[in-house]
């Protein structure tokens, strides 16, 4: 078992990365985040995919079979780990000076994957989350919207005033003022009897585990998930909120601001419904 975190580059344990990187330059890459469970990744189809999608949307190229190999072979060193996090960073590599980037055909992509050890058992629900108001607005930009690049500025800065104000999340609005997510997670709200979650064309991340709690987890209760517009008052005037994403699976919302939600029911089920398909 590796006792501490470990880092690989480019499939080779190291912590130097070659430059120039147009990842560090420009933010020019994509990342995943995946959750290991005793060396096995789990749901890294969905990860995959998601990867794909950015790699198509950035025309950046890689080997998707080398990274599948390199990711199973850290995870492995982790079997002993009850749970693990593992970040998979991918940049377009190299490049001239300058925004343009170079042909597919003249690319060398590289990866990071890194792995460290999670103390606190995944396997069971966290306590309900406090909600913040994050005062930064997220912009719109359809032409990322889903995927998951290495542009986080907008999640940092809000992390830092969350923090300032006592929170370790909280919502973001667009600069609409619809909601869109949490920093870290995509946020549902129970309305009604049904789920109704932030529609994503012009910003945000389509987590993973937010396609799976539409497509089966919420399916698996006899509940409906609709995407759409969300304001504030949506979330004011729910029966209960909750956030998704890789490492929490469901999280309970006990509160956003001053609004209070004494009930997570629904959150507790589907937390279940997604540790059962785990087993």
């Amino acid at each position: 078992m590796a006792a501490q975190s470990a880092i690989w580059v480019n499939g080779k344990r190291d912590s130097s990365l070659a430059l120039p990187d147009r990842g560090l330059n420009f933010g020019d890459g994509l990342f995943e985040t995946l959750l290991v469970d005793s060396g096995r990744i789990l749901h890294i189809e969905r990860h995959l995919y998601r990867l794909q999608l950015g790699m198509a949307a950035l025309e950046i190229s890689s080997n998707l079979d080398e990274l599948v190999t390199q990711l199973n072979t850290a995870a492995a060193e982790f079997a002993e780990a009850p749970w693990a996090a593992m970040r998979l960073t991918l940049t377009r590599g190299a490049g001239p000076r300058g925004y343009l980037p170079p042909d597919s055909d003249s690319q060398h992509s590289q990866f990071v994957i890194e792995v460290s050890p999670i103390a606190r058992d995944c396997g069971e629900p966290e306590e309900p989350a406090r909600l913040g108001l994050a005062e930064l607005r997220l912009a719109l930009q359809p032409a990322l919207a889903g995927i998951k690049h290495l542009n986080r500025l907008e999640q940092v800065l809000a992390a830092q005033q969350l923090a300032k104000s006592g929170f370790r999340e909280g919502v973001l609005l667009d600069t609409q003022d619809h909601i869109v997510s949490v920093v870290a997670g995509n946020i549902f709200a129970l309305k009604g009897g049904c789920i109704v979650t932030p529609a994503l064309h012009y910003c945000g991340i389509a987590g993973t585990r937010r396609a799976l709690l539409m497509e089966r987890w919420a399916p698996a209760l006899g509940l409906d998930v609709i995407e759409t517009k969300m304001t504030l008052s949506d979330l004011e005037s729910a029966e209960e909120v909750f956030y998704t994403n890789a490492l929490f699976g469901v999280r309970s919302v006990a509160s956003v601001g001053r609004v209070e939600f004494p009930g997570d029911a629904v959150a507790q089920r589907l937390f279940q419904v997604y540790r059962d398909e785990q087993a």
